[in-house]
Order: structure tokens, then C-alpha cells, then sequence
């Protein structure tokens, strides 16, 4: 099993401009930018989400939408960041119950 910890996704802007905010609120992950959608991965043996959280608080408008996934492989645990109408609302996802479809393949 791995260790550490994992955060990644991606965000839709409304106004362009607001890429380069997003630059510098993710200026450790890998990025991959297209006109106005960011998308962002980084993994690290320690990563507090409510950081990088915080700052996108203060920049999302209701038209920017997005998803962000938190892994913990310490912990297995994983929660999911929902970005809509300048909300961020979390949600616990079960590893197990994630990744059960594959146990048969």
C-alpha cells in the first residue's frame, strides 16, 4: 500500500483571469491548464486539503464548478470536494466500497 497522501482535480473558471489565482494557489502540483479549466495532482507525504481549500474560498464565483478528491493511503480514506454555486461541500467516499467493482475483473 502506499503512503502518504494524494490531492488532484479540477476546476472550471468563468473568467479566464482567474487561472492565473488558481496558478498561484496550486504552485506545487503538477497543472495541466486549458482556457478555463485548471486541473492539478500532488502527492506528498503530508498535504492539509482545508489550505489549498481556504484560498479557493475566497476566489470562486457561483458560475466556477469543479471536483476535488482528497486520498489519505495512511488513513484509506478518501473525501470528495464538490465545487458548485461558490460552495465547496464535502463528501466521505469509502475506499472499499470505491474500488470493490474491480475485486472481479
Amino acid at each position: 500500500m502506499k503512503n502518504g497522501m494524494r490531492l488532484y482535480g479540477f476546476i472550471n473558471v468563468q473568467h479566464p483571469e482567474k487561472i492565473t489565482l488558481l496558478k498561484e494557489i496550486f504552485t506545487d502540483f503538477d497543472l495541466n491548464i486549458s482556457e478555463n479549466r485548471i486541473d492539478f495532482d500532488l502527492e506528498e507525504v503530508f498535504i492539509d486539503p482545508e489550505e489549498y481549500l481556504e484560498e479557493l474560498k475566497k476566489i470562486l464565483s457561483n458560475q466556477d464548478t469543479g471536483q476535488i478528491d482528497f486520498i489519505d493511503f495512511n488513513e484509506w480514506q478518501m473525501t470528495r470536494y464538490e465545487i458548485k454555486d461558490s460552495k465547496i461541500i464535502p463528501q466521505k467516499i469509502h475506499l472499499e466500497n470505491a474500488l470493490e467493482k474491480y475485486a472481479y475483473e
